[in-house]
């Protein structure tokens, strides 16, 4: 929950509301009558009620305001809260104690701050899978199979990320985990697969299900990495189970040819991922700014549901910053924390980097 809530009088403009969403570069209102909260208005809600329908940018904010307003009080299970959000199809939940406002819930906060054993997986899909702008930007790191991951290790990358995303809340941090400890870490920070494999459960050996990701506590899967890569009609296959099972699905990229194909298939993320620069000591960003441009220009022309991300040798905020300012949603990144002494102020400084995205 976020405590400090910008809010506006009803009878204040469109043109009043606007101007101070700009200023605080908020993305939602809470509109009160003396102090009590009597509606929200978004920057949907100025894009569908006041640009489209040419309304005066003087008119009040009693007439634009989404009503009436659904709340709840600070008490309340954080299951209910899911529950409501769901059910009224809203990503910004009010909390209320009495007439007052307290604090504001957004749907990104289940996946940034909880692990998926707190809320059902209905709710996180819900939230999230028609909408996953909720969580850029966002950072995904990859431990691989790296020797530094072996064991128990991974519980210390998972343990920053949990850190950081209290820390740093407007940044969501994925943790990809060797396959023997992925359940433990999803209990600790929200986690995805390495990989999955197109198949649904039966008498198999020696695959990765979607069903089992997401019956252990994961919110998505890398596919076709390029240390993993799989057919197409593979790729197709797994977005189509992401969705069934309530994971997201970031599938990688190695080309523009490639993105191009894969944005036909509407998955939530494509991350392009030139693999000759994968691990190397110049980022994609640098050696190759010009592709990831294209990526986000082709995905847009083809997928308006799915964002992009970009990968390969990124490892400084400098990185991070010129990965954003081309129009990536978030980054991938492995060995550039994976093998650094220092993990903590390894990932805070591609968070650092990332926050571009939010100002």
């Amino acid at each position: 929950m976020t405590k400090i809530v910008i809010t506006i009088d009803q009878h204040k403009t469109v043109f009043d509301a606007a101007t101070l969403m700009s200023e605080k570069r908020i993305s939602c209102i809470v509109i009160i009558d003396g102090k009590v909260p009597v509606g929200i208005v978004t920057e949907r809600d100025l894009v569908r009620r006041v640009l489209a329908k040419n309304l005066s940018s003087n008119a009040k904010l009693s007439k634009v305001l989404s009503k009436p307003l659904t709340t709840i009080d600070p008490d309340s299970p954080v299951r209910e809260a899911a529950k409501l959000m769901v059910k009224h199809r809203i990503r910004r939940l009010p909390v209320v104690r009495g007439n007052i406002l307290i604090g504001i819930i957004v749907a990104s906060d289940f996946t940034r701050h909880l692990s998926k054993e707190s809320i059902p997986g209905e709710f996180l899909d819900a939230m999230t899978r028609y909408s996953p702008s909720t969580l850029t930007p966002i950072l995904i790191v990859n431990l691989k199979g790296y020797n530094e991951v072996l064991g128990e290790k991974p519980i210390i990358f998972a343990e920053v990320a949990k850190k950081l995303c209290e820390k740093y809340r407007k940044v969501t941090i994925l943790i990809a985990p060797p396959p023997p400890i992925f359940e433990k870490i999803a209990k600790i920070t929200p986690s995805i697969s390495q990989h999955i494999d197109p198949l649904e459960p039966s008498g198999i050996t020696g695959y990765i299900l979607p069903k089992e990701i997401m019956l252990l506590g994961g919110v998505g899967s890398l596919i076709n990495h390029s240390e993993r890569r799989i057919p197409c009609k593979d790729i197709e296959k797994n977005i189509e189970l992401c969705r069934k099972y309530n994971l997201l699905s970031f599938v990688c990229a190695q080309d523009i040819e490639e993105v191009i194909s894969i944005a036909k298939l509407n998955p939530n993320f494509i991350a392009i991922e030139p693999p000759e620069l994968i691990g190397g000591k110049i980022s994609v960003s640098k050696a190759r700014p010009e592709i990831i441009k294209q990526s986000v220009d082709n995905v847009k022309r083809i997928s308006s549901n799915t964002l992009v991300l970009c990968g390969a040798g990124i490892k400084t905020r400098e990185d991070v910053e010129k990965a954003i300012q081309l129009g990536a949603e978030g980054i991938l990144v492995a060995s550039g924390v994976v093998k650094t002494v220092d993990i903590e102020g390894a990932v805070e400084e591609l968070i650092k980097g990332l926050l571009l995205k939010t100002r």
